[in-house]
C-alpha cells in the first residue's frame, strides 16, 4: 500500500553562526523513502564535513545494501561513522568533528515507519492532539534524567543540555540507537525531523500547531523564522514529512516524552557482557543476565560515555546532599579506579612539570653562554717559523743581521745551531752588555774620572791589572808610561 507523502526540508545558519554546519538528505528508492537530519560539529571545518559526508555515505549505503530497512539503516549510519572517524584521523585540520544523526525509514509495502538516531537531533510525531518525541537524546543530561537525578521538564533548560555523549565519528565503532519500536503509518501522522538549533528555541507544543495549521512548506519556513526570532544562536535544520492529507487543526496538545533509557549501573553492566561476548569461544551465545536464552544482545556501548555520565550522576547526588551512592559497596570497586586513575594522572603532571622546568633552565644557561661577554675565546695556536723562514729572512733584509751568503738546507727543514756558536754568541753578547754598563760609570776610588777610559772600558782596581794578559802566541806590549816617568827613546843595542 503506497501512501501519499508531502516532503519539505529547510535549512539556516541562524543568527550568531558564521557557517552552516547542518546538513540534511534524503533517499527514494523502490518502495522505500528515507530522510536523514546531520547536526555536524568540531571547529570551523570539521562540522560542515562531518554532516556533509554523514548524509552523503548514509545515502549511498542506503541504495547500496541489500537489507532489512531496520537493519540497513543502522549499517548504512555505521558506514557513516567509519567513514567519519578514518577522515579525522588523516587529516590534521579535522581531528574531533563529528556529527549528530536522525533518519526516519518510511515503507510503502508494509505501511510501518523505522528510526534510528545517534546525539541530540530530534525526531517527533505529530498524531491528533499528540505530540511525541521519538528519540532519546544521547546527552549527559539526558543520562541524569535516565539516573532519576533530573526531571525531564528540568532537562530542556538545563545548561549543559547541549553536551552529547555519543556522535558519528567521535569512536572507530558507534552504538545506534533503533526504535523504540516499529511504527505503524495512519493518514494525518506529521513526522518532524530537526537539530537542536530549532528543538532548543521553540517549544514542542509550538512546533505542533505549526506543523499542523500550515503546509509543510510554509510550517518549515516559519519555524525557522521562529526558532531565529529567539534568538537563533545555532544552526536550524527542519524536515516535514506528511502522511496523507492536511489534519484537522488542534490547539491544545499532549506532550509525551520517550520512557527513560538504561540507568548508568545497567549500562555498565552492559558493556561487561559485552566484553565477555568479546572473549567468549566463537559460537557460544551471549545473553543478558536474567533474560532467555533466546535473547541476544547486538548492541555496542561507548564506554566512555557511561563513565561520564556516572561521574556527572555522582556529582549532581552530592550536590543534592545525599552521600549513600559514595559510601555504598557497589559504588567502592570504581571509586578505587578512579582513585587511582587520579593519582596517576597527578604523578604524570608532576613530571612533566619538572620536565619543563629543566628544559628552561638548560635553554636558560646555554643562551647566558653564548651572550656572556666575560668568556674569552680560545687562542690560535701559532706555528713557530722554521730556520728555512729565518734563512730567507736574512738573505733578503741584511739589516737585521743576516747574511746573503747564509747557507740554506735543500730540503726546507729546521737547521739546529751547534751548541758551541751559540753559548759563544751568548757569552759575547753578556761582555758587551757588561762592559757598556761599565764605561759608563768608570771613576777613580776617590771619585774622579779615569782619564783616559775610553766608553764602555771598566777602570782598574787593585785587584785586577790595567792591562789583559797578552794572549797564548803574542808578543807582550810594553807597559805604557806612567805620569813622571821618563820616556827611554833609546833603541836597543
Amino acid at each position: 500500500m503506497s501512501r501519499k507523502l508531502t516532503f519539505a526540508p529547510q535549512t539556516d545558519v541562524g543568527r550568531e553562526r558564521s557557517e552552516n554546519q547542518d546538513a540534511f538528505g534524503s533517499k527514494h528508492l523502490d518502495g522505500l523513502d528515507f530522510y536523514i537530519v546531520c547536526d555536524g560539529m568540531g571547529g570551523h571545518a570539521g562540522g560542515s564535513t562531518a554532516s556533509k559526508l554523514g548524509i552523503a555515505t548514509i545515502e549511498d549505503q542506503l541504495e547500496q545494501l541489500d537489507l532489512e530497512p531496520e537493519e540497513r539503516i543502522k549499517a548504512a549510519i555505521e558506514a557513516a561513522n567509519a567513514a567519519i572517524f578514518e577522515t579525522a584521523l588523516y587529516n590534521r585540520k579535522l581531528r574531533g568533528m563529528g556529527t549528530t544523526v536522525v533518519v526516519l525509514g518510511i515503507d510503502h509495502q508494509a505501511d510501518v515507519g523505522y528510526i534510528a538516531h545517534v546525539g541530540d537531533s530530534r525526531i517527533y510525531r505529530v498524531r491528533g492532539d499528540v505530540m511525541q518525541r521519538m528519540t532519546r537524546d544521547h546527552t549527559m543530561v539526558q543520562r541524569l534524567v535516565d539516573d532519576g537525578i533530573l526531571a525531564p521538564e528540568d532537562a530542556e533548560n538545563h545548561p549543559n543540555a547541549n553536551v552529547i555523549s555519543r556522535s558519528l565519528g567521535g569512536h572507530p565503532a558507534v552504538e545506534v540507537e533503533l526504535g523504540p519500536e516499529t511504527l505503524d503509518l495512519l493518514e494525518g501522522d506529521i513526522f518532524v525531523l530537526c537539530s537542536d538549533g530549532l528543538s532548543g528555541l521553540v517549544s514542542e507544543k509550538e512546533i505542533a500547531r505549526v506543523v499542523t495549521t500550515m503546509e509543510p512548506p510554509e510550517a518549515a519556513h516559519h519555524l525557522i523564522d521562529r526558532a531565529n526570532q529567539e534568538g537563533g544562536h545555532d544552526n536550524i535544520t527542519v524536515e516535514i514529512i506528511r502522511i496523507g492529507d492536511q489534519p484537522e487543526a488542534v490547539h491544545d496538545f499532549q506532550i509525551v516524552h520517550p520512557p527513560r533509557g538504561p540507568t548508568t549501573e545497567e549500562l555498565i553492566e552492559r558493556s561487561e557482557r559485552m566484553q565477555r561476548a568479546e572473549t567468549a569461544p566463537a559460537g557460544e551465545p551471549v545473553v543478558p543476565d536474567g533474560a532467555p536464552p533466546s535473547t541476544q544482545l547486538t548492541t555496542t556501548l561507548d564506554m566512555s560515555a557511561a563513565v561520564a555520565a556516572q561521574d556527572a550522576a555522582a556529582a549532581a547526588r552530592g550536590i543534592d546532599g545525599d552521600g549513600a551512592d559514595a559510601a555504598s559497596p557497589a559504588h567502592e570497586p570504581r571509586a578505587e579506579v578512579r582513585r587511582q586513575k587520579s593519582a596517576g594522572d597527578t604523578a604524570a603532571t608532576f613530571l612533566l612539570v619538572l620536565a619543563g622546568i629543566l628544559a628552561i633552565v638548560v635553554a636558560v644557561l646555554v643562551v647566558k653562554t653564548l651572550l656572556d661577554p666575560d668568556v674569552e675565546p680560545e687562542p690560535t695556536p701559532v706555528e713557530a717559523p722554521t730556520n728555512e723562514d729565518r734563512t730567507e729572512g736574512s738573505q733578503q733584509d741584511p739589516a737585521n743581521g743576516g747574511a746573503a751568503g747564509d747557507p740554506t738546507p735543500a730540503d726546507g727543514q729546521p737547521v739546529e745551531p751547534a751548541a758551541a756558536d751559540t753559548q759563544a754568541h751568548d757569552a759575547a753578547q753578556q761582555q758587551v752588555g757588561e762592559a757598556g754598563n761599565a764605561g759608563e760609570n768608570a771613576v777613580n776610588p776617590d771619585g774622579s774620572p779615569v782619564e783616559g777610559a775610553a766608553p764602555g772600558q771598566a777602570a782598574p782596581t787593585a785587584d785586577s791589572p790595567a792591562d789583559s794578559a797578552p794572549a797564548e802566541g803574542e808578543p807582550a806590549a810594553a807597559d805604557s808610561p806612567t805620569e813622571g816617568e821618563p820616556v827611554d827613546d833609546t833603541g836597543p843595542e
